[in-house]
């Protein structure tokens, strides 16, 4: 998704001057900086869920179970310590 708002922001820096230009570098390093983060942290977290949930033998879900799983886990409490 980083990588579509990106090639969506290169064209429109070019052509744009001013301010706008501006705005759209703005995007272009907030891109840049959201890949860093999700490569840089996110993915490897998940994958080291997964690979402790694979250790523990617990099983993977699959999609109508991990859909219905987000359904009926969601439980608004107001709580930012959840």
């Amino acid at each position: 998704m980083y990588a579509l708002v990106f090639i969506c922001c290169v064209p429109g820096f070019v052509r744009l001057d001013g301010i706008q230009q501006g705005l759209m570098a703005t995007g272009i390093v907030a891109c840049i900086g959201a890949t860093c983060i999700m490569l840089g942290a996110d993915i490897p977290m998940y994958h080291a869920r997964s690979r402790g949930n694979r250790l523990r033998g617990e099983p993977c879900l699959g999609i109508a179970d991990g859909f219905h799983d987000t359904l009926a886990r969601r439980v608004p409490t107001g709580e930012w310590s959840v």
